[in-house]
């Protein structure tokens, strides 16, 4: 399963360590996504470091680099289905509830269609921009339309 340590939101962090790979973020295996993002956090923690950066600022932008891939592979969102509220909607803002169903369809949809898979595990391994995904949005809200009125 997949787990998140937020070292970003740590108040002091030891020094002269540096957490890399898994134990700042473990990713499920399914994915195969764990060595590119260890690779991912060597490569900024150097590119920070000969800059003359901190560690802080290592955690900070390893938030920007992993949020949406984790959010996209993880299925942290449905670790926590309340099955009265299954989105969420009294806890989340519209934004969130509606990022939740598109990954969800974006699961979905990956085992049925090449093109989605392809896209998926571009994102979900860091090669592709999560933009791509965006090509699917018609799909999806049409699919959530069928689906509301059938």
């Amino acid at each position: 399963s997949s787990r998140l340590y937020p070292m970003w939101e740590a108040k002091m962090i030891p020094e002269g360590v540096v957490g890399i790979g898994d134990c700042i973020i473990r990713q499920n295996p399914r994915y195969g996504t764990g060595v590119t993002l260890t690779v991912k956090m060597v490569l900024l923690l150097m590119e920070i470091l000969a800059r003359g950066g901190t560690i802080i600022e290592f955690y900070q932008e390893l938030e920007k680099l992993s949020a949406f891939t984790w959010g996209l592979v993880s299925g942290a969102d449905q670790q926590q289905i309340d099955f009265a509220d299954p989105l969420n909607a009294k806890k989340k803002s519209l934004k969130e509830r509606f990022q939740t169903a598109f990954f969800a369809w974006i699961l979905v949809q990956s085992g049925r269609s090449w093109d989605v898979a392809r896209v998926f595990y571009g994102v979900s391994n860091y090669e592709l921009d999560p933009k791509e995904l965006s090509k699917f949005l018609g799909r999806f809200v049409l699919d959530s339309l069928k689906a509301l009125f059938s």
